[in-house]
């Protein structure tokens, strides 16, 4: 038996094996509750029926403006015309009781660019104020003719520099492409929203870019998160841009399920092969206590 926590889920150990022999990857019973980032929503766009055209449907992606489901990529296109975007409005707010229990907001966006668009995305309240609020242009910043802003609870988190603009600092995050977005690299924008402690962080990467732009907010003000929306304002009848993945999740305190539930089975091929087993299968809440490794029958094994 090894015991040990674990902070990353790649942690990884060797089974030797005989074959035929399906070796039981599994983790030890325990009852004390763990911190753990819970998804609470979550739509990768697989399928139409994940999606709704009607106004004021609660708890699922809205369409808006010429926003269309493309279904052959399994992503929502906002295509070409004016006002095309996404909403997503919540029947019960995300709300936290502690500093720990941080909320993350994140989707996908596979940009098609072209002079004077404007992409946006923002997160609100159940009382419809912003608590993450942000506009750009992806095309480049020559072409905008007013600067890009990221505001949290309502003030900037980024000014303007003395070689870069607000919206030259956002575009070198994302990728983005002069004709259809899935040519594009995919930009993650993932919005972490820690309600009391009062602190958002957004960090926004594609490919080799990254940024992170952290800003604060009035602590108590917001009454949770309830609204997500992101739209553009104009497109080619080629240079789409498409939104997929949007998802929801909270750290939460949760007591793990029966050990008999974290079971990983594995059979080798050859006698003596050396299996690696990936025990992110068998982590509950970040870490595990402890593992074992068992074989169907009395055979030699060994773990490294």
């Amino acid at each position: 038996m090894m015991t040990g926590s674990r902070k990353a889920l790649s942690l990884l150990l060797a089974a030797v094996m005989t074959a035929g022999n399906a070796a039981a990857v599994s983790a030890e019973e325990s009852t004390e509750q763990i911190l753990r980032n819970e998804t609470l929503y979550a739509w990768d766009m697989s399928d139409e029926s994940q999606l709704s055209t009607e106004e004021g449907t609660a708890d699922m992606p809205v369409l808006t403006g010429s926003a269309e489901y493309d279904a052959e990529n399994e992503k929502v296109r906002l295509n070409a015309a004016s006002g095309a975007g996404v909403e997503v409005t919540l029947s019960e707010p995300v709300t936290a009781e502690t500093a720990e229990n941080i909320i993350t907001v994140e989707f996908d966006a596979n940009f098609g660019s072209i002079s004077g668009q404007y992409f946006s995305y923002s997160i609100t309240d159940p009382g419809g104020n912003d608590i993450v609020a942000c506009r750009f242009t992806p095309y480049n910043s020559s072409s905008a003719t007013e600067d890009g802003f990221l505001e949290i609870g309502g003030v900037p988190a980024l000014t303007e520099t003395e070689d870069k603009t607000v919206n030259k600092q956002l575009i070198d995050c994302i990728s983005s492409n002069k004709g259809d977005g899935l040519g594009a690299d995919t930009t993650h924008f993932e919005n972490k929203i820690d309600l009391v402690g009062g602190t958002v962080t957004v960090n926004i990467t594609s490919g080799g870019k990254a940024g992170s732009f952290t800003g604060s907010l009035e602590a108590g003000n917001y009454g949770g998160v309830s609204g997500f929306c992101a739209s553009v304002t104009k497109m080619s009848t080629s240079r789409h841009t498409y939104l997929d993945n949007i998802m929801i999740s909270q750290y939460q305190y949760v007591t793990p399920p029966p050990a008999d539930e974290l079971v990983h089975y594995v059979t080798a091929e050859a006698d003596g092969d050396t299996t690696v087993v990936d025990t992110s299968k068998l982590v509950y809440g970040g870490h595990i206590n402890a593992f074992r490794v068992t074989t169907a029958a009395d055979c030699y094994n060994s773990m490294t």
